[in-house]
Order: C-alpha cells, then sequence, then structure tokens
C-alpha cells in the first residue's frame, strides 16, 4: 500500500506515492482501466523519464507491460491500484505478477 511520505509535503497528494508523476500522468494510467482491450495498442507511460512500455497482453483489472528487461504490472480493485515494478526474466516477472494478484485480492476481500 501506498504510504504518503510528510518529507514531500509540495507533492499533490496523489503523486507523493510516485513522486515522478504528476497527478495528471495518474490520471491518465488509471483510465487505461476503462478500455483494456485497447491497451496492447496503445501501451503505457511510466517513469520519471517517461518511459513507454508495449502491454502485450491485459486481462480483467491486469495490464502488464515490458520493455527490455524491465516491466510492470499493475492491478485495479475497487478503490486502489496497485504498480509493481520489476527488472529481471520471466521468473521475475512471473512472482512479480504472483504477488500483485494476491495483494489485490487481499485488497478487494478487504473491501477496497
Amino acid at each position: 500500500m501506498c504510504q504518503h511520505p510528510t518529507d514531500v509535503p509540495s507533492l499533490p497528494p496523489a503523486s507523493r506515492c510516485l513522486p515522478w508523476a504528476t497527478e495528471a500522468e495518474l490520471k491518465k494510467f488509471v483510465s487505461l482501466f476503462d478500455n483494456l482491450a485497447n491497451v496492447p495498442s496503445t501501451g503505457a507511460d511510466l517513469e520519471e523519464v517517461r518511459v513507454h512500455y508495449i502491454v502485450p497482453r491485459t486481462e480483467e483489472n491486469l495490464i502488464f507491460g515490458k520493455k527490455d528487461k524491465s516491466g510492470f504490472f499493475a492491478a485495479k480493485t475497487k478503490t486502489a491500484i496497485l504498480i509493481a515494478m520489476y527488472e529481471g526474466e520471466n521468473q521475475v516477472s512471473a512472482e512479480v505478477r504472483t504477488a500483485v494478484e494476491k495483494m489485490a485480492k487481499y485488497l478487494e476481500d478487504s473491501g477496497y
């Protein structure tokens, strides 16, 4: 879960968890979940240097982004979006996906 650091008071609350992301960028990323079928054709942008990830696939409430040997999984619950970034081969990707799906299920089961 995201914790809002007190040492970055100048950031808007929505950006404190991802200090490199503006509120507009976060809203744009969240909107990807509105039409998951189109995400593989457009990809997704993340990170401080505005890295563009290809999105080889999406599933219900899950986006998988990849660039070289790094990537991310993003999962949507009722009130939260989890974003987990990774670097490594397929085994790392599989472990991160499993962790994100378990965390999302826990949040959903807890009412989030």
